[in-house]
């Protein structure tokens, strides 16, 4: 059960966390009033920094997240100019390439399904929506394990030979190949269908199809290979657990769901049904373990630092119960389709000019983990339809979120506020390095506020070159160490996108022409590392592409691939250099283990 609501007034104890009993007391109807005038009139809730970013319509209520990686793992966006290291639990979004060095690997998790990049893999995510997965595989090898397919669904990968579709769920392998070296497609379960110049192919369970060819392609079907990258998935996944304390069925479509069934503790109550315990210390308090990124088109976005800090920090809420916080994924009826991820689960907290927060502080902003029955009111520009459909699962009460009780100014976990500097959000710092104790004054004289009024720099975790044009961003703060780029093969930065959603839009470009076979490309800096035999390197550029796939029949839309050229095959590749630093040590024949 979840405590007794703390009443206006309450006394602040010492070695508490911070408290804050009187925070809404002077300010609940402020927050409600806001809250009223943005559902009725549809009236953006951000600061006015944020107008450019916002889409015409709803934002995706699916993203994928980086689950698992090991070794050196970078990605950019559509419009960047570097590669920069990937980091756990980002979200992953439309425009984004993700790039694995040598002995390296990668899981991205999407809703119920998970893509495993091997070692040298480039994968470029075109689109990521709620019903379309859409990637490009320029070099390297790619496992994917779908679940949670839906009617409508589609998985689109674009391989140097031809587009891969899939459309149900299912367990594939796409490895891309080279100039000497097949492009296959090995379905362990499922069925997928291959297009391209050329070649028309349907490939069922245990079966592997292999395109060949650099000018003109030929395709053939044939039992399913079993090279060691296929051999290391080839064994069925197992079961997900099942009884009375198990994940419920909604959890396996949130992205990060997957990580609760093995860590942390299910049960039950009678007044919110499912509960999850996470493994932490006590005093942990949510949404404290992390930083704050700034991610087009929602804007701020909880980072957490948990493995399993994704699905808990963007779906659901969070109670108390006794001494232990628990998680509530919320109650999912039969008809309804997807949980809706959500940047953060959160009520934000502002202080105004003049209020005392101690010194060297600054200004400073706070946040409170929404709890149960408590509804999120997106800071960003959505319908009335999206804010009920990401409230319903956990707010029973549907006149709570159309017509909020003005008279209602506590939340149920304002004890778990936490406050830092409005520069540690900012420069996405460590959160829970820069909490601050704030007195109790303070706290009583702070004012409810329907977004951040935090305004996000270039030193900002994810803000893109094209939110600091559109935004007119600042550089941070003095002092602070520029954004670390990180290896990977070279690429040109895409053109703007357009401005309707500028992030969430497909990538447009033609891509790198089909090559023959050419030396290795030269060093950026320092010696190149050591590579086993039979491992990959990066590619180098080359001749003209060859004519646009054909469109698939009108029968099936989803599944039709993209019509722009397909990308470039690459010739046996050398030991490719690093920007520093040797090369992570790999046995001959071997590769880096997976990830399970």
């Amino acid at each position: 059960m979840s405590p007794d609501p703390i009443q206006a007034g309450d006394p602040i104890q010492a070695g508490d966390p911070i408290q804050a009993g009187q925070i809404f007391r002077a300010t609940g109807r402020l927050l409600s009033t806001l809250a009223i005038a943005g559902l009725l009139l549809g009236t953006p809730r951000s600061p006015a920094f944020a107008q450019a970013e916002r889409p015409a319509g709803d934002p995706p209520s699916r993203v994928g997240r980086l689950a698992q990686l090991s070794g050196t793992v970078s990605f950019h966006t559509a419009d960047a100019t570097a590669w920069q290291p990937a980091s756990l639990n980002f979200p992953v979004t439309s425009g984004q390439a993700y790039w694995t060095e040598p002995a390296a690997r990668a899981e991205i998790e999407v809703g119920g399904s998970r893509l495993t990049l091997d070692h040298g893999t480039e994968l470029d995510l075109d689109t990521i929506d709620d019903h379309t997965i859409g990637a490009t595989l320029p070099q390297g090898s790619v496992y994917l394990a779908l679940n949670q397919m839906q009617p409508g669904d589609s998985v689109t990968v674009r391989t140097p030979r031809g587009t891969v579709t899939l459309s149900r769920d299912g367990r594939y392998v796409i490895e891309t190949g080279d100039t000497e070296q097949p492009t296959s497609v090995t379905v362990l379960e499922g069925r997928a269908q291959v297009f391209g110049p050329g070649v028309s192919l349907a490939v069922g369970p245990h079966q592997t199809a292999s395109i060949t060819g650099t000018d003109a392609f030929a395709g053939t079907i044939g039992r399913q290979q079993t090279d060691p990258f296929i051999a290391a998935y080839a064994a069925p996944p197992r079961p997900v657990p099942s009884g009375a304390y198990a994940p419920p069925p909604a959890v396996a479509e949130m992205t990060g769901g997957e990580a609760l069934a093995d860590t942390g503790s299910w049960d039950t109550s009678p007044q919110y049904g499912a509960v999850w315990y996470p493994p932490v210390a006590a005093g942990w308090v949510p949404y404290r373990h992390g930083h704050w990124a700034y991610v087009l088109p929602w804007g701020w976005t909880w980072v957490d630092d948990a493995p399993w800090g994704f699905a808990p920090f963007h779906y659901g809420r969070w109670a108390q119960f006794g001494p232990r916080w628990g998680w509530i994924p919320g109650r999912y009826e039969s008809d309804y389709q997807r949980p809706i991820y959500s940047p953060a689960l959160v009520a934000f907290v502002g202080f105004g000019a003049g209020v005392s927060i101690g010194v060297s502080f600054g200004s400073a902003i706070g946040w409170i983990p929404l709890g149960p029955q408590e509804a999120y009111y997106p800071p960003y520009r959505v319908s009335p339809r999206y804010e009920r459909n990401v409230n319903i699962t956990n707010v029973t009460n549907i006149n709570t979120i159309n017509n909020v009780n003005v008279t209602n100014n506590n939340f149920v976990n304002r004890r778990a506020t936490t406050v830092v500097p409005a520069s540690a959000m900012a420069s996405s710092l460590p959160v829970a390095r820069n909490t601050r104790l704030v007195p109790a004054q303070s706290l009583a004289s702070a004012q409810a506020v329907m977004a951040p009024t935090v305004r996000p720099t270039q030193a900002t975790a994810g803000v893109t070159p094209a939110a600091v044009r559109q935004l007119g961003l600042a550089p941070g703060p003095s002092g602070l160490p520029a954004p670390r780029s990180a290896p990977g093969p070279s690429f040109v930065p895409q053109p703007q996108l357009g401005a309707a959603h500028p992030v969430a839009a497909p990538v447009a470009h033609p891509l790198p022409p089909i090559q023959p076979p050419l030396a290795k490309r030269p060093a950026l800096a320092g010696p190149a590392p050591a590579v086993a035999p039979g491992t990959r390197a990066a590619p180098i550029a080359g001749t003209p592409p060859p004519a646009p796939l054909p469109q698939l029949g009108a029968a099936h839309p989803a599944a039709a691939p993209v019509a722009h050229p397909l990308p470039p095959i690459l010739p046996p590749q050398a030991a490719r250099p690093i920007l520093a630093g040797p090369a992570p040590a790999v046995a001959p024949g071997t590769r880096a283990a997976p990830i399970a």
